[in-house]
């Protein structure tokens, strides 16, 4: 069995834009846009959203650097 997961999360002092490249610095991949899910995102008036998807490949290290990169995220936007 694979287990896989993906997260879409918005931030109230970031656009989703600005999160993917501030984490992309710090060599944190994730996505941000619509996702293909863009009546979705009209119905709940969010412009876009970021996502952060986990793996086989993924291990605890990658989520606490993710963590570690959203904290960055926000003293720079906070």
């Amino acid at each position: 069995m694979v287990l896989s997961a993906a997260l879409s999360f918005t931030l109230d002092y970031a656009h989703p834009h600005d999160v993917a490249q501030l984490l992309d610095r710090e060599n944190i991949c994730v996505r941000a846009g619509h996702h293909c899910a863009m009546p979705l995102h009209d119905r709940f008036k969010v412009p876009a959203t970021t996502r952060a998807s986990l793996y086989v490949y993924n291990d605890e290290n990658d989520v606490d650097r993710l963590i570690e990169g959203l904290n960055t995220v926000y003293k720079f936007f906070g």
